[in-house]
């Protein structure tokens, strides 16, 4: 689809904000690689900026811009790979092809047939350029846009409209201390009253007490005692009456400021406000152009693109989008024969839907094409060192889709200038969840996917969940909030040195989030060993929380982090509350990464009792594994019996009493599986502890022996006599 003149020259306007962005970083970057060339964080950040640049101009189809980006692209990924050095030759070469493009960015219309300005990358060398054919650059240029179109409108830089933004933010921080105040006013009225009711009553009483005492007559002091009662009680109704008139005052400017301050903040939203078409009306060419280019026939269909977003939200949806167009058309539309051999029609279809649901929006990418093959990315996880052959056994097909989120995966067979770099769903996720939002992928292999992203019409006001964590006071975004719940401790299992938690069907990795964000420890006096927690969903993953307290909802101003603070882990930004306190606002995917990475601290409590009394049936068909285990259990003052087999245990708890049971999962007659549920469906024997010691290593085994009631899984492999022996302190 062709461009009209007008359509091309606004579309160029966001092209070249964007495309100045994506230059500025590119240098930016350059500076620090020729001090640090083998720096692979600025190896890929440069990378990831050229494929972003080279895949918005071919969009507006500029062909020479999307060349030489793609030009610059091949080049870090080969230093990417460390088959290229980056030298200062080659780093002059990259700047004057940097300052090339920048010479197209500024022209003011349609780029029409340019020479050549940057020649391919040649067997490795680098980039080379010529000042001749730079000067020999014939860039046309169409005609302007008449003045008389612009009499209508005002351009405001994007800069401005954020002054502006943060103006308002402040204004309604001191709207939100305003109505802070007047519930302090509120107060302060409601205690003078209290006061006239004490001094009315104390009136009363006075009267009482001088009925009693007829046979005495008043002194003097008694007088002045009466008249400064009589005084403090007509001030006080004095102050009451100016308070109850300045409260009423107060409560109708505070009306008319929310009036004023809601008005201009919808104003200013509705400025910064732009309709999702602003992104989706260059997608038609771009699936035409594509889908022409690998020999396919795919029809789009699109809706709702009449919603309205923040122009920040657009900005960060772009490349998202952009990514997810891709994939559908390289990856999932196949072509016309092999669809016609799979019985459907040769044109794929790929739909894009917009919803608008509350405060957020839901926008799907869905394809009819082949779908996503869970083998294919079983081999390259393997391949990649993501994951080894027992942990593939334990994880579902959900899980295993969401590989493909990790930086540098990627299922095509070959690398082209389209796909197959390994970037791209990587660049998806932390955009979207740099924007508060989630994204989910389904597929079925041979019939289609369906990704669906959720985020916030805006980022300037955020309805979060504040908690109490170690005395801060923190907020976490709603939409990352799957539910909140109380956690008891024998909701709690151990597997390994991690706890899990299980509840309605999941089994989730928990944790204190004051440990895991590295504050002070506080300890725990809850007597009842239950835990308020909060189940946070970020990205494609999902784990529990335990917090200090739930503190309660509210809407936020969002203030982003500045420079140097702009890389701090675990935190999207911070907000002025109503009452004058800072609340952290914290970023989901990253507090549950950061889980894995910090040693866990036990929620479990142990408790402090002599341990000389305590029984501990061993169960192990390995004699030598009953022996070890036996002699490390004695020494530490345990009573110990042994059992070959889960049937030789359950009959010895038929005639002993124990306080914990530690067991191997293969054993013949009965495993430990089969015992574990047999345990636990017996009533007499269902509150016993049991530990499963086994070397069945696999995700699916390590949830089989929950299911079935085991409170702790530990792996000998990894077998540690201090674990085995601090797990059975936990549970007994």
């Amino acid at each position: 689809m062709a461009f009209s003149d007008e359509e091309f020259q606004r579309l160029m306007d966001i092209f070249r904000d964007e495309g100045s962005e994506y230059l500025k970083r590119l240098g930016d970057c350059l500076l620090h690689l020729e001090k640090e060339p083998k720096n692979t964080a600025l190896l890929e950040e440069i990378f990831r900026n050229a494929h972003n640049l080279k895949g918005a101009a071919r969009i507006l189809g500029l062909t020479e811009i999307a060349r030489i980006a793609h030009d610059l692209e091949s080049i870090f990924s080969l230093a990417k790979d460390g088959k290229l050095a980056i030298t200062p030759e080659r780093i002059d070469a990259i700047t004057e092809s940097i300052d090339a493009i920048s010479s197209l960015l500024t022209a003011d219309v349609k780029e029409e047939a340019a020479a050549d300005i940057h020649e391919p990358v040649k067997q490795h060398q680098g980039l080379t350029r010529t000042k001749e054919a730079r000067q020999q650059t014939p860039v046309k240029f169409g005609r302007r846009v008449s003045d008389s179109q612009f009499l209508s409108t005002v351009k405001v830089s994007t800069e401005k409209l954020d002054n502006m933004m943060n103006q308002v933010g402040e204004l309604l921080i001191s709207k939100m201390r305003f109505e802070q105040r007047m519930d302090e006013t509120n107060s302060l009225a409601a205690l003078c009253e209290g006061l006239i009711k004490d001094i009315s009553r104390l009136k009363r009483e006075e009267l009482r007490l001088k009925g009693i005492k007829k046979t005495r007559s008043y002194t003097n002091q008694d007088k002045r005692g009466a008249e400064i009662v009589e005084n403090v009680s007509v001030g006080l109704a004095r102050l009451n009456d100016e308070l109850t008139r300045f409260t009423s005052d107060f409560y109708e400017n505070q009306i008319d400021l929310g009036i004023v301050t809601g008005g201009l903040e919808e104003s200013v939203k509705n400025i910064r406000m732009l309709p999702l078409s602003t992104i989706f009306e260059t997608m038609p060419k771009m699936v035409r152009d594509l889908s022409r280019k690998l020999s396919k026939k795919v029809d789009l269909k699109m809706e709702g693109e009449t919603i309205e977003l923040d122009k920040r939200i657009l900005e960060g949806l772009k490349d998202p989008m952009v990514h997810l167009i891709t994939n559908c058309i390289d990856h999932g539309i196949e072509q016309p024969d092999e669809r016609r051999k799979a019985g459907k029609n040769e044109d794929g279809t790929i739909n894009i839907t917009a919803a608008a649901v509350g405060g957020y929006i839901e926008i799907a990418v869905e394809d009819d094409g082949r779908g996503i093959s869970v083998d294919k990315i079983k081999e390259r996880a393997l391949k990649n060192g993501l994951v080894t052959e027992d942990m593939l056994l334990g994880l579902s097909k959900e899980q295993l889709i969401n590989f493909v989120f990790e930086p540098g995966f990627s299922t095509s067979d070959i690398i082209t200038d389209i796909s197959g770099r390994g970037v791209g769903m990587d660049i998806v996720k932390k955009n979207i969840g740099d924007l508060n939002g989630l994204i989910s992928i389904q597929s079925e292999y041979g019939k289609g996917s369906r990704i669906t992203i959720r985020v916030p019409l805006t980022l300037v006001t955020v309805r979060v969940i504040l908690i109490d964590i170690s005395g801060e006071v923190c907020a976490l975004p709603e939409t990352a909030i799957d539910r909140i719940l109380s956690v008891k401790e024998e909701q709690i299992f151990t597997i390994g040195d991690s706890e899990v938690f299980r509840e309605s069907g999941d089994i989730l990795p928990i944790g204190r989030l004051s440990h895991i964000l590295g504050f002070s420890k506080k300890e725990d006096e809850d007597a009842d060993n239950e835990y308020p927690a909060i189940i946070i969903e970020g990205g494609e993953k999902k784990a529990a929380f335990i917090v200090d307290n739930i503190i309660g909802s509210e809407t936020i101003i969002l203030k982003n982090l500045t420079f140097p603070l702009t890389k701090v882990r675990n935190v999207s930004g911070a907000a002025l509350l109503g009452d004058g306190r800072i609340a952290i606002v914290l970023n989901p995917a990253d507090i549950i990464d950061s889980m894995k990475a910090v040693k866990p601290l036990p929620i479990k409590k142990v408790k402090e009792r002599e341990i000389e009394k305590k029984s501990v049936l061993v169960v192990d068909d390995s004699i030598t594994t009953r022996t070890l285990e036996k002699n490390i259990l004695e020494s530490s003052g345990y009573d110990v019996t042994l059992a070959v087999d889960g049937l030789d245990a359950y009959n010895k708890l038929q005639n002993k009493d124990f306080d914990i049971i530690v067991l191997d999962v293969q054993m013949p007659n009965m495993d430990g599986f089969a015992f574990t549920e047999k345990a636990r469906n017996t009533q007499e024997f269902s509150n016993i502890p049991i530990i499963l010691v086994t070397s069945l290593e696999s995700d699916a085994d390590k949830r089989r022996g929950i299911e079935v009631g085991a409170d702790a899984y530990i792996v000998k492999r990894t077998f540690d006599q201090s674990n085995l022996l601090e797990t059975i302190k936990r549970l007994i």
